[in-house]
């Protein structure tokens, strides 16, 4: 196994471990609401704790790495590495009961982005990628769709939660 795929195992195995701890607090009384910014800029308890584990766990792995977590910003390290992590992707859905969340763990090797991981824990689906290797879904190869009329498919977006702020949105694409 190349490094590439000990790493892209690593960030797996993160992933599901941080979905475990999402499962626990999921659609229960004990997720500690709070916002950031504004009201509809939520974290939740599930959020901290996943953004702890996987950040404990790069840096016993990969203590020379650096880091870019959503909930505690930049970590330095001191390679060309930096692993980036959106811990709790959909929290706003998570906070709701909603089960459409993910963990997220990206790599960047000299900021290109080289592998990442997503995974939806409730529906137990883990999405995988590796520059130049493909996509996969559970262990399958994924492709995009060969449909080319847009009648005939499923158009779907997600609005960042600074929409009204921030004019690099996709409002303008929708």
């Amino acid at each position: 196994m190349d490094r590439m795929e000990q790493m892209l195992a690593f960030a797996r195995n993160c992933a599901k471990e941080a979905g475990k701890i999402q499962l626990s607090y999921f659609r229960g009384n004990h997720l500690h609401i709070e916002t950031k910014f504004n009201m509809h800029d939520v974290v939740t308890v599930a959020d901290k704790e996943s953004e702890r584990y996987i950040i404990g766990e790069i840096k016993r792995a990969y203590p020379e790495h650096a880091i870019l977590g959503e909930e505690s910003g930049m970590h330095v390290g001191d390679s060309e590495y930096c692993w980036v992590i959106d811990p709790l992707d959909g929290t706003t859905n998570y906070s709701q009961g909603l089960p459409i969340f993910t963990v997220s763990i990206g790599l960047q090797c000299k900021g290109e982005t080289v592998l990442g991981v997503v995974y939806a824990p409730y529906l137990n689906e883990l999405y995988e990628a590796c520059k130049g290797k493909g996509a996969m879904l559970n262990g399958r190869s994924i492709h995009v769709s060969g449909k080319n009329d847009t009648q005939q498919s499923v158009v779907s977006t997600g609005f960042p939660i600074d929409k009204d702020r921030n004019p690099d949105n996709n409002l303008d694409n929708l």
